[in-house]
């Protein structure tokens, strides 16, 4: 996956599972001097919704980046994915900041989010 454009990675979110999208990034990339945030949200409008009881407007996941592996990983826990709503439809995004020049964004990697519902909740 080169690093030139974004790409597209639709997931499934399973209610009270954690899950993890491991992104390899083309030989080229490097993740030094970069920063990075991924999130979901409802809609591009910043729409609230309910989220483990609560009203927010986006959920963030945990973003790893492994320089050597040529990978950046994002997650989210159990208890994250069991906050969102049943049947939940929104989108995501892999926003990166290279912080060598303070400026320059780049989207590398978005998509579509469903939620499937779960008829047991964690232990």
């Amino acid at each position: 996956m080169p690093n030139t454009t974004s790409t597209i990675a639709n997931i499934v979110l399973k209610q009270s599972e954690d899950y993890e999208l491991i992104i390899t990034m083309d030989s080229t990339y490097t993740t030094t001097n970069k920063t990075y945030q991924a999130k979901v949200v409802k809609d591009f409008d910043g729409t609230s919704f309910t989220h483990s009881g609560g009203s927010v407007t986006s959920v963030s996941g945990t973003v790893a980046a492994d320089n050597s592996a040529k990978t950046i990983t994002v997650s989210f826990t159990a208890a994250q994915t069991q906050g969102f709503p049943n049947n939940f439809e929104g989108y995501w995004d892999l926003l990166e900041k290279d912080t060598t020049s303070g400026t320059k964004y780049t989207r590398q990697a978005e998509g579509e989010v469903d939620v499937l519902n779960s008829a047991t909740s964690t232990f």
